[in-house]
């Protein structure tokens, strides 16, 4: 019987709140001015749609409140910054109009949330605690404990690549094959369903929409 990868995730539905509710970050890291742009931008995203000429004034107030949170040591989405380029941009389209808004939208949410619930993603943590040789054959495994905004019925736990041209496909079949994953949950209630998402950059394809687990 041949080696193999085993790549096992471990979710651990565990809630951790913090007196029952999130602290937000005091003193106030923005200047009173970009804080005031900031909450009508919350307002803003939440209410009204936004037409081009809205979009490219949110991008630019987002910009700012990223890089003023990012300063303080907070943790930026991975795509954000390339998102506010492109939108910022001579060449956004009608077209493209669409996709660059609700990428914004997400990034703006997510933003606040950091701000009103730190603790929200929770905790990810691996059993790695040495170097191995690359190439060599491991067995993974990584515990999520969710944070203080969980996961409801149909949410998604999506394993993404990581951008190496030279990595294969995880699978859930067969436990003797290369990159196999399993997954279980902490709590009995919860059941897993194999599904696919395309996705798109550096965790999906570069090229397009690759299918990830």
């Amino acid at each position: 019987m041949r080696a193999s990868t085993s790549l096992l995730f471990v979710v651990s539905f565990l809630f951790t709140l913090v007196n029952g509710f999130s602290i937000a970050p005091s003193p106030d890291y923005l200047p009173s001015d970009l804080r005031n742009q900031v909450e009508q931008l919350k307002n803003d995203n939440a209410t009204t749609p936004a037409t081009v000429e809205e979009l490219r004034a949110r991008t630019q107030i987002l910009w700012q409140w990223a890089n003023a949170f990012s300063l303080q040591g907070g943790q930026l989405a991975v795509n954000l910054t390339s998102t506010c380029a492109s939108l910022l941009g001579p060449r956004l389209t009608e077209e493209s109009f669409e996709t660059y808004a609700n990428g914004l939208d997400l990034y703006i949410e997510e933003l606040r949330l950091h701000e009103e619930q730190p603790d929200f993603l929770g905790k990810l943590e691996t059993n790695i605690s040495q170097s191995f040789i690359a190439g060599s054959y491991q067995s993974i495994t990584q515990t999520l404990t969710v944070g203080s905004k969980p996961l409801k019925t149909g949410a998604s736990i999506i394993v993404t690549r990581h951008f190496m041209s030279n990595q294969g496909g995880y699978q859930t079949e067969d436990p003797t094959a290369d990159n196999y994953i399993t997954i279980r949950s902490s709590n009995p209630n919860v059941e897993f369903i194999r599904s696919d998402k395309p996705v798109t950059g550096m965790h999906g394809g570069f090229r397009g929409a690759a299918p990830v687990l």
